[in-house]
């Protein structure tokens, strides 16, 4: 009776110090796991994008019309610069912010989609225009697709055609460029806003698609739970 005694006591004695041990690491565990938490999530640091370059893709040709790739080049560096949300040069960015160097690249290639009647057709052009950072180009940085198509003639063997259709890929390209230049200003305003700013636009906000999945990447990189 006495060594059962005994036996019970040990046992209970035992339970009772793993049960305090499995506590206090289960304590233990859930402040590392909240530290680590807190730690992910990173303040957004105030620096100005300073504009390098601007560069220009084409795809093959398609057929005889050229697509005015200088020109929209410049057209994007404009819109980009005059925003106020990039810089063309180091100077330009204020002591209480960091200069940040990026590019950026714009894609357009143009096709014909066949119509019912045989001397018109759609034009069609796509325009991808992204930015890169110089330094840590795999860290998120804007990007915006679009697509456009203006109903035009469509006959290679007339002069007139050929030069209405020309006319039509240049507005498109011109109408392309000044879409995606708003764009990448609305998504870097958008990168740069404070949590507080990210995670109302994500709440009350953005109902454009891409614009709202770019937010929720945002609040990802940033390590938002919230936006959840």
């Amino acid at each position: 009776m006495i060594q059962a005694s005994i036996a019970v006591v040990l046992a209970l004695a035992i339970g009772s110090c793993s049960s305090k041990k499995k506590s206090e690491v289960s304590k233990v565990d859930d402040a590392a796991v909240a530290a680590s938490q807190e730690a992910e999530v990173r303040e957004v640091e105030p620096e100005v994008m300073v504009l390098r370059q601007v560069f220009v893709e084409e795809s093959p040709e398609s057929g005889a019309l050229t697509l005015p790739a200088s020109e929209m080049a410049k057209q994007l560096g404009g819109t980009l610069v005059t925003s106020g949300f990039l810089a063309a040069r180091d100077g330009d960015v204020p002591d209480s912010h960091r200069a940040r160097r990026v590019e950026a690249f714009l894609s357009l290639s143009y096709d014909w989609a066949p119509q019912a009647s045989t001397n018109a057709g759609a034009l069609v052009l796509a325009a991808e225009a992204h930015l890169e950072f110089i330094e840590g180009r795999s860290d998120l940085a804007p990007r915006v697709a679009i697509l456009l198509d203006a109903e035009v003639p469509h006959s290679p063997s007339d002069p007139d055609g050929s030069r209405q259709a020309q006319l039509a890929l240049d507005q498109l390209a011109q109408a392309a460029t000044e879409n995606l230049g708003e764009s990448l200003v609305a998504r870097e305003r958008l990168r740069r806003a404070t949590h507080a700013e990210l995670l109302s636009a994500l709440s009350v906000g953005l109902s454009e698609p891409t614009m709202r999945i770019w937010g929720l990447q945002l609040a990802a990189d940033r390590g938002l739970r919230e936006a959840a």
